[in-house]
């Protein structure tokens, strides 16, 4: 197995920068997902490392070997796209032991290894169908036995779960993530869906606009999350943003907007009176961190406008002179629309609006 270190990566096509100054080390053996909305460089950064692009400037090293001018065939990397891209005219087995074929490895060695890749990923009553006669997940893991017979040190997989239905998209998030342990193979996982990064991933670099945001674990970037875009973006009920501006109240620092007064700790009250002396910020809370009572008592309440249940739990929609926010209750919740409620916000966030940076 290697490790993949990428040192300054920068790609333009024309004029436009799809990548730019990209510093990342995926540690070998590690699953790392590169995770951002469409067109932010994600899947650029992934066909640089495979050879199908080459940088505009900056090095890519597998293992100790700076790679930038070798041909894909000689990087040793294995590559899963969104489309399977299965010879429709082989059947499974000669799908999976095609890269075999082309190095002309023995016809016995090929056996065995189509054959053990087939039983690991229990496939092998497909062996001798063609892909068209295979379901989704047949075909999926067929992509897969095929990357993983090379036996190469870097996997690396662009959204391979995009056209599958959403159920099984959760049984092979899991399927690919107990290979990847059991095979300890060093992965790069390109994905805009922020599930399938948090559920699979031992790192997750978040990108946009061709530019590194944050590197972290799940939970680093959902509980610290190093910007407003980071925290926007991460979330699979988003985060909520109150903007407003700290300010002096009753003795203590507080959070002031237009609907909301917040009480600010003193040690946050000091970083973010260094970070943004002019005291310009937004609040971000999580769902979950919304505290609520049924009460028309208080200086923070709100009312709740429309109730979205999920069976395990029920997201409030709470509104307050124009200000929407989502809070999130037990799945039998005896709230209901036009219910007043009395907020508190226990944990939250302060970004700094100039920058976006988090103020910690």
């Amino acid at each position: 197995m290697a490790e993949v270190k990428i040192v300054g990566l920068t790609k333009y096509f024309g004029d436009t920068c799809a990548v730019n100054h990209l510093d990342l080390v995926v540690k070998d053996g590690d699953l790392v997902v590169l995770l951002g909305p469409s067109g932010c460089g994600k899947t650029t950064t992934m066909r640089c490392v495979a050879g199908l692009e080459r940088p505009t400037y900056g090095d890519i090293y597998i293992g100790e070997r700076r790679v930038n001018d070798l041909e894909p065939r000689e990087r040793d990397v294995a590559l899963v796209f969104q489309s399977y891209a299965l010879y429709p005219h082989f059947t499974a087995f000669d799908n999976i032991a095609y890269p075999l074929r082309l190095r002309k490895t023995p016809k016995e060695e090929i056996n065995r290894r189509v054959t053990d890749v087939a039983e690991l990923l229990g496939i092998t009553h497909t062996l001798e169908r063609q892909p068209g006669l295979c379901s989704g997940g047949e075909q999926q893991r067929i992509a897969l036995g095929r990357a993983i017979v090379r036996e190469p040190v870097v996997f690396l997989m662009d959204e391979p779960l995009s056209n599958i239905d959403a159920l099984l998209r959760v049984y092979m998030r899991a399927e690919i993530k107990r290979l990847q342990h059991e095979l300890g193979t060093t992965m790069i996982y390109v994905t805009h869906d922020q599930v399938e990064a948090m559920t699979m991933a031992d790192m997750i670099a978040v990108m946009n606009q061709g530019t590194l945001q944050q590197l972290g674990t799940p939970g680093d970037i959902y509980d610290v999350p190093a910007n407003n875009f980071v925290a926007r973006f991460v979330g699979s009920t988003p985060m909520n943003f109150i903007p407003g501006r700290l300010r002096q109240k009753d003795s203590q620092t507080v959070h002031e907007s237009d609907q909301f007064v917040i009480p600010v700790g003193e040690e946050m009250a000091v970083r973010a009176s260094e970070m943004c002396p002019d005291g310009k910020c937004t609040l971000g809370i999580r769902p979950e961190d919304i505290r609520f009572t049924m009460s028309d008592e208080g200086r923070n309440q709100a009312q709740v406008f429309l109730l979205e249940p999920l069976g395990s739990e029920t997201i409030l929609d709470i509104e307050k002179e124009g200000l929407l926010l989502k809070a999130k209750d037990v799945a039998t919740t005896q709230i209901r629309p036009g219910n007043t409620l009395s907020l508190s916000f226990d944990r939250f966030h302060l970004f700094d609006d100039a920058t976006g940076q988090a103020i910690r």
